[in-house]
């Protein structure tokens, strides 16, 4: 999932930068610099941000009934 991609998500989730960032275990700081162009994530971060998003829509799944 791409950064594109990833954005995209956060947004029908109704979730901001920062509580996504909470829930994946990722700093804000590094998750602006990787959307901005300015550092490169690590495939480990990338992991942690779309298992999160899955985690929250599973969740929402189960909620929904």
């Amino acid at each position: 999932m791409m950064f594109v991609e990833i954005d995209k998500a956060r947004a029908e989730l109704g979730l901001t930068a920062w509580e996504l960032c909470r829930r994946a275990g990722v700093h804000p700081a590094s998750y602006s610099q990787w959307r901005t162009g300015g550092r490169d994530p690590r495939q480990s971060s990338l992991k942690r941000l779309t298992s999160a998003i899955e985690e929250l829509r599973q969740e929402r799944r189960e909620a929904a009934g």
